[in-house]
């Protein structure tokens, strides 16, 4: 752990420490904890948080996500919908849902999802049906590969690949083009993508745990090459 990191962790601690009745402090060290890997430490402060506040929307949110680092997607689904359960307008708990129905192979439920997600963010209203329309069209045509060319054509068209690379080596890894997906992946590091902070808990990366250029990658990044990250 670098000092930022630490004095970060320490900040966290110390929230708590001066009013360990805060659940939203628990939730928020719970919240750091999670990309770290620290998923018992994670569980250990949400269990704090349904202690002083049994109904408090965020808990299952993060609880599925311990639950998707560790590839047990029927419990995180439950999870994600019980925070639905506590704010039927909880954009992450769509966006979550919308990450394991495109996992699960349950594209239309992802497009519903990740459609849900746009409209409760306030997003246009015409500029989310086009999108997802698109996308529905996309798949019924061409099934997954159509939906995730449909992706990566709508990704062109929004974002910078040269700013935000990780999302293109996210659509090609999908799209089963490893090497351009790898390519794209190296130069995410190279410009410090901030997308990265998704790259161990993505599903998509895992048919590439054993492929030596991308345990390279992981390795110049600092990250475990051991799988599932726990």
């Amino acid at each position: 752990m670098d000092s930022q990191s630490a004095e970060a962790e320490k900040e966290f601690q110390r929230a708590i420490q001066l009013d360990p009745s805060r659940p939203y402090s628990h939730s928020l060290y719970a919240a750091y904890l999670i990309p770290l890997g620290r998923l018992h430490e994670a569980r250990k402060q949400l269990r704090e948080c349904e202690n002083l506040d049994p109904g408090f929307w965020l808990v299952p949110d993060l609880l599925g996500d311990c639950f998707f680092r560790e590839r047990n997607y029927p419990a995180a689904i439950a999870q994600y919908e019980k925070a639905l359960t506590f704010a039927h307008e909880n954009i992450g708990a769509y966006e979550r849902l919308g990450r394991l129905y495109e996992v699960n192979h349950q594209i239309m439920d992802a497009i519903d999802a990740f459609q849900n997600a746009s409209t409760f963010g306030g997003e246009d209203p015409a500029k989310i049906a086009q999108r997802y329309d698109a996308l529905g069209r996309a798949f019924l045509v061409e099934g997954e590969r159509g939906y995730w060319s449909k992706r990566l054509e709508q990704a062109k068209a929004e974002l910078n690949s040269e700013k935000e690379p990780y999302a293109f080596a996210v659509l090609q890894a999908r799209l089963g083009n490893k090497d351009q997906a790898l390519a794209l992946l190296e130069e995410a590091w190279q410009v410090k993508d901030t997308g990265l902070r998704s790259l161990i808990p993505d599903p998509c990366w895992d048919d590439l745990r054993d492929n030596e250029r991308f345990k390279e990658l992981l390795k110049k990044m600092g990250y475990k090459t051991d799988w599932p990250i726990k």
